[in-house]
């Protein structure tokens, strides 16, 4: 019985520190990316790893004439084509490696081409521009060898899912602005060239930009954050395919945690907040160990009770400056679609690889 009250101590201090570490990381101002006023040399190339999408390339040209080249990876036959000289679509006749596959194929293209750069610009090809013009971003494109800009997801914001998605994306932007720990949320991501010239490339992981955060902080490469919301995607089309994608973020996040951030050198504050980081997919977990410790019936009961209150006072710090007609829906994800994610987060913690499960078992190519 001891042994038990002793256990619910564990998820009650790593809630209790979420709770504070949320309070501590909002109170920094202006945690952008420092902007240098330089111009462009070379441009940027817009790279789109496609997996049954189609890239809206009329949208993006019309971004900004500094736009040199629109890379399209295609892992099916989607029907994206263009007759403008700076869009090439490639094909690949596999999905070995899935995202990072396609974004490394891109990049190999592009090497192999001669073709220079100043960054090279990464979305997913559901995206379109958000309404933050171009301009604006250049002064930031100077220097800094890895950005990552906010983006938005559930576009056109019209069903329930469509603002879940939104809410959560929300409150993703806010943390990763704010904390010491910033890591590549897949899309809106821009990369020196040069970094790719000299090796760079994304880890063939489920969450491939998780992945390649902590391959470039192996190279004492860190991220820096713009909270400038640059691009709109689009939300998952049913319930079903939402908590399918927030599995497979869970399992690779704790996955590429488990085998590569304890090897990682960070600073002491980076650790922490790298820590708290895989802590939220864990709260699953920790959600049930109270539920189960409430249920038991044992005498400090009660203590379950605090766990649960706890948590939603982590949650309530995370949302408290999100619109509050968003709040049901983020609550709707941390207590009711986070309980199938305990699965995927026992993949992660148990299993050292992952297939990309939302597409492959639906046929298509290959992964050889």
């Amino acid at each position: 019985m001891s042994e038990l009250v002793y256990a619910s101590l564990v998820p009650t201090g790593l809630m209790t520190a979420q709770g504070i570490w949320n309070m501590w990381m909002s109170r920094e101002k202006n945690p952008d990316a420092a902007s240098s006023g330089k111009e462009l040399t070379n441009g940027v190339v817009l790279i789109f790893p496609c997996y049954k999408d189609i890239v809206d390339v009329e949208k993006w040209l019309n971004w900004s004439p500094a736009i040199k080249r629109i890379l399209i990876v295609e892992d099916v036959e989607n029907g994206n084509i263009s007759r403008n000289e700076k869009v090439v679509v490639l094909k690949r006749d596999n999905r070995r490696g899935f995202k990072a596959g396609a974004l490394n194929y891109a990049i190999d293209y592009l090497l192999k081409t001669g073709e220079k750069y100043d960054y090279a610009m990464f979305f997913d090809a559901d995206h379109v521009p958000s309404t933050t013009e171009f301009d604006k971003i250049i002064p930031y494109l100077n220097g800094d060898d890895v950005l990552q800009f906010s983006w938005n997801d559930g576009y056109p914001y019209e069903t329930a899912i469509d603002n879940l998605t939104y809410s959560t994306r929300y409150v993703s932007n806010f943390n990763n602005a704010h904390r010491d720990f910033k890591n590549l949320t897949g899309s809106a991501m821009a990369i020196k060239f040069s970094v790719l010239e000299e090796g760079a490339r994304f880890p063939e992981s489920i969450t491939e930009d998780y992945a390649m955060t902590l391959e470039l902080l192996k190279k004492q490469i860190k991220v820096k954050t713009v909270p400038i919301v640059i691009s709109e995607g689009k939300a998952p089309k049913t319930l079903k395919a939402f908590v399918k994608q927030q599995n497979r973020w869970a399992e690779g996040t704790v996955r590429d945690a488990r085998l590569n951030g304890a090897k990682t050198k960070m600073t002491l504050k980076q650790r922490f907040d790298w820590f708290m980081q895989v802590n939220l997919y864990l709260q699953a977990l920790w959600f049930i160990v109270s539920i189960f410790l409430l249920l038991s019936g044992i005498i400090f009961s009660d203590l379950a009770i605090t766990i649960i209150v706890i948590q939603a006072i982590c949650f309530y710090t995370q949302l408290r400056k999100a619109p509050i007609k968003f709040w049901p829906y983020y609550f709707l994800l941390n207590y009711v679609i986070m309980l199938p994610q305990i699965t995927a987060v026992l993949r992660g913690l148990t299993r050292n690889k992952g297939l990309f499960y939302r597409t492959y078992k639906k046929g298509g190519l290959s992964i050889e």
